[in-house]
């Protein structure tokens, strides 16, 4: 009866580490998906078309833990007025003043089939490429270090 109950028990655990496996392969590809998406969107937007925007309102935000550059602003595509936002950008004072003070005029970059999507300043970001990076050393380090046992895990399966 003990060699049952101790057979059960490995299952089980090996049943929770297939699980703790997938969740780390499942957040590294999450992670991956975000800063790769991320990078596509800064390299896409260096080649959309330009148009004239109008700054809405620009500062600081202290809100989170690292305080960020906030810009928003409005621009019109055949006609229509959007509205967009970035963080991306960074505050650049010339005269004593910012260049981006309310109502001043930046170029926007503008998705020609999406015109609700826009940048301004549209560079690569380190921090696009960290999260890319990080998912895929999750990702790939949970496959590689979990193979083992999600092989196991499977054999389990095949034989009941």
């Amino acid at each position: 009866m003990a060699g049952v109950t101790s057979l059960r028990a490995s299952r089980r655990q090996r049943a929770r580490d297939v699980l703790s496996i997938a969740g780390m392969v499942l957040a590294g590809l999450f992670f991956a998906a975000l800063g790769g998406s991320a990078l596509l969107h800064d390299v896409r937007a260096r080649g959309w078309p330009t148009v004239e925007g109008r700054v809405l309102s620009a500062g600081m935000n202290y809100i989170p833990e690292v305080p960020s550059f906030e810009l928003r602003y409005e621009y019109t595509v055949d006609g229509r007025r959007y509205e967009g936002s970035s963080d991306d950008v960074e505050d650049r004072i010339v005269d004593g003043r910012s260049v981006f003070s309310t109502g001043a005029t930046v170029p926007v970059h503008v998705d020609p089939g999406h015109p609700e999507r826009s940048a301004v300043e549209p560079a690569f970001h380190l921090a696009h490429l960290g999260w890319l990076l990080t998912g895929l050393v999750l990702a790939i380090g949970g496959g590689w270090l979990g193979g083992p046992s999600v092989v196991a895990w499977l054999r389990g399966l095949a034989a009941r």
